[in-house]
């Protein structure tokens, strides 16, 4: 704890304190029992790692091994306190499964007995907790994102189908060329084009830190001039802005049109944005700060920031047209804005636009096949990673097969005194199924309600700032539950037959 203290590094200061706790445990079994005392240690462990709002133990970053770091120490926790009260859990059973004549016998019996062997119940849990934990988190990491890149679609498209770029600007309207020519990019297939201009600049600002110092800072941007219609014929939704002086985006938009020395700026240098710990960690201006934009020529611009986009991927400085004219003036059009007319292959009539413009070094993104290569990418990565986690959770299963058929063998003189007591050997049967399904039940929820937990802290760390919405992947998590499920009865009913074949007079073997 103190190295990562020391190095405010969250996994090994948390881990630490956590390790504390379960000592805790250790030390105060001797004064209050074995319950109380390793009862309060998992609750102090999971207070540790569960989300607590706005309060932080330790105010430190945190990286994605936090998904492993947490859920360890979390299941440990859940063990701790599910181990150490194995009779609520068998009043608590035997109260909801309310079965006739014997079988209420063989819930307590196949209750009872796997929670007293602790270590080996507590491992045979455990192995199905992180696995199913660790997949729920990947299965909710993966549902957010695929919502999440769709809305980050059309927040960057604005609406339109294809963004281009050139490597030169070009010196005439492309609207019109593409109308009044006859060219590659047959006339009325763009049914909206927005043309714009861009330059780079430097950008200075104060920037005051955490202990009140100023300091002097800047860094390289793109500025692009923005018309009336480019929020009229587009969307772009604002993130942030003074709605006390603004009651609307539209005024934002207008106020930069009236204002030469207003300007709005794209999500990613908003000071809450986050990419996964790969976002602009300098650079971020806050609202209301004034600026200066220094050009190659050496033209000073002062400029006022009064708004941030949610979009964070189309980057840069957006100002008047009129007032960029006037500042910086361009000898042409770098930046183009598309949509297409309905019924045309969006992917062909970019490139159509490509070769159309090709002298002047013209690149076409279209947006909505980016996004699905980009989803489908994540998908496969995350569908690998859950193939191979699967594989442990067949190994959590047969073990558990196997744990079962050893059980049977140590556990003939017990099998046997109950069929002499009047167990049937359906009885029997259900009693060695309901152990492994209990066993299997605890670890499956367990790990898809920590799973689901983390997946919202993940969320609320790294996805929330990018405009995300916390989505809860259900369809995957209960199927996988219920095949985990099924397969672990479906494994252990071959062993429990062959239990429900020890005779009664088996007892009679031993003294």
């Amino acid at each position: 704890m103190l190295f990562g203290i020391s190095g405010k590094s969250l996994a090994p200061a948390a881990s630490g304190l956590s390790i504390m706790c379960i000592s805790l445990g250790l030390l105060l079994r001797r004064f209050i029992g074995d319950r109380a005392a390793w009862v309060i240690a998992g609750l102090l462990v999971l207070f540790v790692w569960l989300p607590k709002g706005d309060f932080k133990i330790f105010d430190y970053p945190s990286g994605i091994e936090m998904l492993i770091v947490s859920g360890l120490f979390m299941i440990v926790a859940c063990l701790l306190i599910v181990m150490f009260n194995s009779k609520l859990f068998v009043s608590f059973f035997t109260s909801i499964f309310r079965f006739k004549n014997g079988y209420r016998a063989v819930i307590k019996t196949s209750i009872s007995y796997p929670l007293k062997a602790h270590f080996r119940t507590g491992i045979s849990i455990f192995i199905f907790a992180i696995v199913i934990f660790t997949i729920t988190a990947l299965s909710m990491m993966t549902g957010m994102i695929g919502v999440g890149i769709d809305k980050m679609v059309n927040e960057t498209s604005g609406g339109f189908d294809v963004i281009g770029f050139s490597g030169a600007p070009i010196p005439y309207d492309p609207w019109e060329h593409v109308n009044n020519t006859i060219g590659p990019l047959q006339m009325g297939n763009i049914s909206v084009m927005e043309s714009l201009s861009t330059t780079n600049v430097m950008i200075n600002y104060l920037n005051t830190d955490k202990n009140g110092t100023v300091e002097a800072k800047s860094f390289t941007y793109m500025v692009t001039g923005v018309a009336a219609s480019f929020n009229k014929l587009g969307n772009y939704p604002l993130t942030a802005y003074n709605s006390t002086i603004y009651h609307s985006e539209d005024e934002v938009w207008a106020a930069v049109q009236q204002n030469s020395s207003l300007v709005i700026m794209d999500g990613s240098r908003y000071p809450s944005s986050s990419s996964f710990g790969f976002g602009n960690t300098e650079g971020t201006l806050n609202l209301g700060q004034s600026f200066t934009m220094v050009s190659g020529d050496g033209t000073v611009k002062n400029a006022t920031v009064i708004g941030f986009m949610k979009q964070s991927n189309l980057n840069g400085v957006f100002m008047s047209a009129s007032s960029f004219n006037d500042t910086y003036h361009p000898t042409g059009v770098s930046l183009f804005l598309m949509t297409f007319t309905s019924g045309q292959d969006i992917d062909h009539q970019a490139a159509l636009f490509k070769q159309e413009f090709v002298a002047f070094g013209v690149q076409t993104i279209a947006i909505k096949t980016l996004a699905k290569q980009i989803t489908n990418t994540i998908d496969s990565f995350m569908t690998l990673f859950q193939a191979f986690l699967s594989m442990g959770l067949v190994i959590g299963v047969s073990g558990l097969g196997i744990i079962t058929i050893r059980s049977i063998h140590e556990r003939r003189l017990e099998i046997g005194m109950m069929r002499a007591m009047g167990y049937t050997k359906r009885m029997v049967v259900m009693n060695f199924a309901i152990e492994s399904a209990f066993i299997s039940a605890l670890g499956i929820g367990i790990g898809s309600a920590l799973g689901i937990v983390v997946g919202y802290d993940i969320w609320d760390l790294f996805l929330k700032g990018m405009g995300m919405d916390f989505v809860i992947a259900w369809v995957p998590i209960v199927a996988l539950g219920l095949a985990a499920f099924l397969a672990t009865v479906l494994c252990v009913i071959p062993a429990a037959h062959g239990a429900s074949k020890v005779a009664p007079a088996e007892v009679l073997r031993f003294e």
